[in-house]
């Protein structure tokens, strides 16, 4: 892993630290001394950064003023849109080549409440794709999504708590201007750094876009390295993120994920980030590294809503809907949805080309690591939220351990929600096959998932065979596909 380079740094300001002396000698020395502080606190205030308080900066400091600043925001609402894109990338026929996040998020202490209308570009034009609710309204969670076009919808209700930040969190795609950075589970970077990282203060403050900054430097693990431009007269806000990355294929240092061009406003007396841009470079199903960028613009921030005309905590499930909790039971519930629709584009998939797939991360392999030639692939869709996808484990498990040898790969695809569940998903259920997680449910849509759990059986040519077979029908057809 590379060091930190010098191309992280542009402008530079000296930071000033103060000096204990003897001023007890004659007039004159007084005097200097005297001019001296003078001087010295004048460059520290016109260097924005009054309000340190007495003592030496150090990166623990500026951390625990900007996760208190982030505290004092409990109670706001933001409208909100983010467009996401692929510089660089050549698209395929039918394939998406924009999202757009419509969002109106709004959070008072504990509570959140989050409603968001995703719309896909396909071949030029704009098309709704998913509309969702999301809150935790302190005791529980409450999820409702719809697909219009498949006339699908589906309310999932929990007690668990770690859903929270997992889900409401993981779908809002412009949290990284509030410091929710990509990499930190949905908790603020701060709090989590505090807790979790090894962290310096550079020696010397920089200028990003006019505005001094305390520049904080954090490793989590051998592999992670993190830059964090924090702007003491913006609240502790940040103005800019680097973190570094190795690209597997040269084992060389990149830039993985950056955020830069943050705008920011004071909103009766709290700062709020109210535009910005982010670059994410990510490994895709090829081997090659893809860059997606994001841009979002909050047009209106309000802090203290009116939380009642805006009947914010209150989930508007459809009528006839009956959710019925017994202490920290799950739900998954599917309304309306069109069973034999679904059915029917399941079986258009057979004997088709197994899409490629689009992967956030992996746990247990590294893709370049995994040989799929001449091999006989089952996908697993599922997540560590879903009771039916857990209750396929174990004889998913089974059926690895029995044909692994013979040629079987088994890959469990997961939701980009709770995905900060795997881990422990993984040692406690002991799994040995990879894990991946995928990106923005994109191969979900390449493949017409449309409930979870799904199954998908790719024969040894990469060809489709059969998507949510039984379970001796899957006993079968992996006996006759490995033979």
């Amino acid at each position: 892993m590379c060091k930190w380079r010098d191309r992280f740094m542009s402008h530079h300001i000296r930071r000033g630290r103060g000096r204990s002396g003897n001023i007890t000698g004659s007039s004159d020395r007084l005097c200097r001394v005297i001019i001296l502080a003078m001087v010295s606190w004048s460059l520290l205030a016109g260097m924005s950064l009054a309000g340190q308080g007495e003592g030496e900066v150090d990166a623990r400091t500026v951390l625990q003023r900007a996760a208190a600043q982030d505290a004092e925001r409990s109670s706001f609402l933001y409208d909100s849109e983010t467009v996401v894109t692929w510089p660089g990338k050549q698209f395929e026929p039918g394939e998406r080549t924009q999202l757009r996040y419509i969002c109106r998020f709004i959070q008072h202490n504990d509570q959140l409440d989050l409603i968001t209308r995703t719309l896909e570009t396909v071949e030029g034009k704009e098309q709704l794709f998913k509309e969702t609710r999301q809150i935790w309204d302190g005791s529980r969670f409450l999820l409702r999504s719809k697909r219009p076009s498949m006339n699908h919808h589906n309310a999932y209700v929990s007690r668990d708590r770690s859903l929270v930040a997992a889900m409401t969190l993981g779908d809002r795609q412009e949290a990284f201007l509030d410091g929710f950075v990509i990499g930190f589970e949905g908790n603020h970077y701060a709090g989590a750094l505090l807790t979790s990282a090894k962290t310096t203060l550079g020696e010397e403050m920089e200028e990003i876009d006019g505005h001094p900054c305390y520049v904080v430097k954090a490793s989590r693990h051998e592999d992670d390295k993190c830059v964090f431009w924090i702007d003491p007269a913006a609240g502790y806000s940040l103005r800019k993120t680097v973190i570094l990355g190795t690209d597997p294929a040269s084992d060389s240092s990149f830039v993985k994920f950056r955020v830069y061009d943050v705008q920011l406003e004071q909103v009766d007396g709290a700062w709020f980030p109210i535009a910005g841009a982010a670059e994410w470079r990510m490994a895709s199903s090829d081997g090659r590294l893809s860059t997606i960028k994001y841009d979002v613009r909050r047009p209106n921030v309000v802090r203290n809503p009116d939380l009642a005309a805006l009947g914010a905590f209150q989930m508007d499930l459809p009528d006839g809907t009956k959710v019925e909790m017994d202490g920290s039971h799950q739900q998954y519930v599917w309304l309306d949805g069109d069973i034999q629709a679904v059915q029917e584009l399941h079986e258009g998939l057979k004997s088709q080309p197994a899409p490629p797939m689009v992967i956030e991360q992996w746990y247990n392999a590294d893709f370049w690591r995994l040989d799929f030639a001449d091999k006989v692939i089952v996908l697993d869709f599922f997540g560590v939220w879903c009771p039916p996808c857990m209750a396929q484990v174990p004889h998913l498990k089974d059926l690895w351990k029995q044909y692994g040898p013979q040629g079987l790969v088994l890959i469990g695809v997961h939701t980009p929600q709770a995905k900060e569940g795997i881990p422990e998903f993984i040692a406690q259920q002991e799994i040995g096959y990879p894990i991946a997680v995928d990106h923005e449910g994109e191969t979900a849509k390449r493949y017409d998932v449309y409930y979870y759990p799904t199954l998908v059986i790719i024969d040894r040519t990469g060809r489709i065979r059969s998507v949510n077979p039984d379970k001796n029908e899957l006993d079968d057809l992996l006996t006759r596909l490995l033979e």
